[in-house]
């Protein structure tokens, strides 16, 4: 190691404490040294910083800070812990107010270790063009109470963090995440790629898509809880607060992801109207909760999302340990669009079915073998299709359709094949079928045309199956 840094301070009220701090400067790189910073003293409820290293723009925020690296440095942040107000953080690249362009830019953050840190470990905030790769971040985590988080992103555009093992312990408040992207300004274009993630927190999640995201892309993570859970933590979880503008463009696709109450979840924040849109959680594997239990909730918690208005889709995630292994499970109306297949799988939906773009030519099938293939339900009255595409009541006492209950009516374009032994029009008792009537024969007068015409209605009673012959 080149260099070797070490500092203990008081916290303060008003200033932050800053072991390197670089403002606007271009084309530099920070390398092989080791920060140790230890803090002391009681804790204050201000919002006051202390971190080893800040890189940001100049203070006339002109000039920001680009083209730099920070690489196989050694980053310790220990002492009393910060209060409500206070952060620890590893190392911040910063763009000091929103209301200027992203000036911290081009930056590579790579193959440091970053420990202790109670508070945030990498955050990169407003700013544009960061790559985080291969660090080994351990968050103490601590019994303080603040947000413990491993790699943080706020208001920044075009980031990525591949290839990081991170490990958050302790027991701090929610919001103790591996990964988060949120804050107040928008983030684009943000991806989380192939990081071991692991926590024992009581309370937090692996990865947080939370408030002004979009496009973000969360692929190929190992996430894994093994703590003891509280309620309400999920691997990954897309999120919204009552105030800001809610995450979009989410793909979450080819994540391990196991331990957590919930692994996969969609919330709005109490108070807030809108969900999250346009989110794809597709081919994840799914573990069972933290005590081995695989019940579906286990496995998603979408909290009451519309999921046609919110156009939220889950698509083939193995859920291991459950009987439903190849479930695709939402909350809201799940609609099928035209060339959609659904054969061999396991589709639950607490909303309506929707066949989208049906024409003339398609063709929609249900059912193959087995006793009951279809129950369609109004939460009372049930139809079933059983095999051999046979339609009736699922009791005795039911119709198919009256004018109180006029769902249940039945439109057929097709052939009819009525195989009961009774049947009964316009509300007459079912009855079974009639004997046969003869053709008109004797009599004193003979009137061939009459005979003739009633002939000829009897063969067509005969033939629809109304008489016997």
């Amino acid at each position: 190691m080149v260099s070797r840094f070490t500092r203990t301070d008081v916290w303060d009220t008003v200033a932050d404490t800053i072991m390197m701090d670089v403002q606007g400067v271009d084309g530099f790189t920070i390398e092989d040294c080791g920060f140790s910073l230890v803090m002391t003293g009681d804790t204050v409820a201000t919002d006051v910083y202390a971190l080893p290293l800040l890189i940001r723009d100049n203070v006339a925020h002109d000039t920001g800070s680009t083209n730099w690296t920070v690489k196989d440095n050694d980053f310790n942040v220990t002492g009393t812990e910060p209060s409500t107000g206070n952060k620890m953080v590893g190392m911040l690249a910063w763009t000091r107010t929103a209301t200027f362009p992203r000036l911290t830019k081009n930056g590579r953050i790579h193959g440091n270790s970053i420990r202790n840190t109670e508070g945030r470990c990498i955050e990169v905030a407003l700013c544009e063009n960061v790559a985080i790769t291969g660090n080994t971040i351990v968050n103490g985590g601590g019994t303080a109470s603040l947000v413990c988080v491993g790699v943080r992103v706020i208001g920044s555009k075009n980031v990525v963090a591949i290839g990081n093992p991170i490990e958050v312990t302790g027991t701090g408040v929610a919001n103790s995440d591996c990964m988060q992207v949120n804050g107040d300004n928008l983030s684009e274009n943000i991806v989380f790629s192939g990081n071991p993630l692991h926590t024992t927190a009581a309370a937090g999640t692996g990865v947080k898509i939370g408030a002004n995201a979009s496009k973000v892309t969360v692929v190929g993570n190992d996430i894994l809880y093994d703590g003891v859970a509280t309620s309400n933590m999920y691997g990954v979880l897309v999120t919204t607060n009552p105030s800001d503008t809610p995450p979009t463009g989410i793909l979450v696709a080819g994540n391990r992801i196991s331990g957590f109450d919930a692994q996969l979840g969609i919330a709005r924040a109490t108070g807030g109207d809108s969900f999250p849109t346009d989110v794809l959680f597709a081919g994840n594997l799914l573990g069972p909760r933290w005590d081995g239990t695989a019940a579906i909730g286990n496995f998603y918690n979408f909290s009451s999302v519309d999921a046609i208005a919110s156009r939220i889709i889950t698509d083939r995630n193995f859920l291991l340990g459950s009987v439903e292994n190849r479930e695709d499970r939402l909350q809201g109306d799940l609609v099928i669009p035209q060339g959609s297949q659904l054969k061999g799988r396991n589709v639950a939906n607490d909303g309506d079915v929707i066949l989208a773009w049906l024409t003339s030519a398609d063709i929609v099938q249900i059912g193959g073998t087995g006793a009951v293939e279809v129950q369609i339900t109004n939460g009372t009255d049930v139809i079933r299709v059983v095999a051999g595409g046979h339609i009736f009541p699922n009791a005795a006492t039911q119709d198919l359709g009256t004018e109180a209950n006029p769902w249940r009516a039945l439109y057929l374009s097709g052939a009819l094949d009525h195989e009961g032994t009774t049947a009964g029009f316009f509300g007459t008792t079912p009855t079974t079928q009639p004997t046969a009537v003869a053709d008109p024969s004797g009599g004193a007068i003979i009137d061939a045309e009459s005979r003739t015409a009633i002939a000829a209605i009897i063969d067509r009673i005969q033939a629809l199956g109304l008489m016997g012959t």
